[in-house]
């Protein structure tokens, strides 16, 4: 039951993971890795770091129709909406050795992690219920054509080399319970014309 908080769950997730792992013996314990919005990344690139950029939502286009959601009290809630979270995962040191070392480094830890339970997403945000005890998110690598490179680029000038990544099928689960009527036990079929 991901609550609308989900999107903010996941994206400081992200982060909150690569905080936690970088390896401080290679690159020091100054290193801020931080979600950033996209208008304030210019200013978090002054300092070495990793910045973790949310840059596109997209509806997930391969879940058609989902069914009603039930809670564990068997009520019905309007479906969930899948999203897709579209990262950029953006190095930025002052030495292009560094930022080439960090690139690589966060290449590695996130493909040695492409997937984040529920727990890690909840703790990102301070423990908050947003996510259900069997949700996850799925993180894939995104290569981008070369039209979203191009998009991208106009919105986040300056982008040093960064990796493209998409955590899919997060699910933005709806609090508008449904009504419903009691189960059709009989019919009654009338034959001749309609009763005025």
């Amino acid at each position: 039951m991901a609550s609308s908080r989900a999107i903010a769950a996941a994206v400081e997730g992200v982060a909150a993971s690569l905080r936690r792992r970088y390896p401080r013996d290679q690159f020091g314990t100054g290193l801020v890795v931080d979600s950033v919005a996209p208008a304030r990344l210019r200013d978090a690139m002054a300092e070495d770091g990793i910045s973790v950029v949310l840059w596109r939502v997209t509806v997930n286009g391969h879940v058609r129709a989902r069914p009603p959601r039930r809670d564990p009290a068997g009520r019905a809630f309007r479906p969930s909406l899948p999203v897709d979270l579209s990262l950029v995962i953006v190095p930025h040191a002052a030495a292009a050795q560094t930022q080439l070392r960090l690139l690589g480094w966060v290449m590695r830890a996130l493909e040695d992690q492409p997937g984040f339970p529920a727990v890690e997403l909840n703790q990102a945000l301070g423990g908050a219920d947003v996510f259900g005890p069997d949700e996850a998110a799925e993180l894939v690598a995104e290569p981008l054509a070369v039209a979203d490179h191009l998009a991208l680029w106009d919105r986040l000038r300056d982008l040093p080399p960064s990796a493209f990544y998409q955590l899919r099928m997060l699910l933005l689960d709806s609090e508008e319970a449904l009504e419903e009527g009691a189960p059709v036990l009989t019919r009654d079929f009338q034959v001749g014309p309609a009763a005025p």
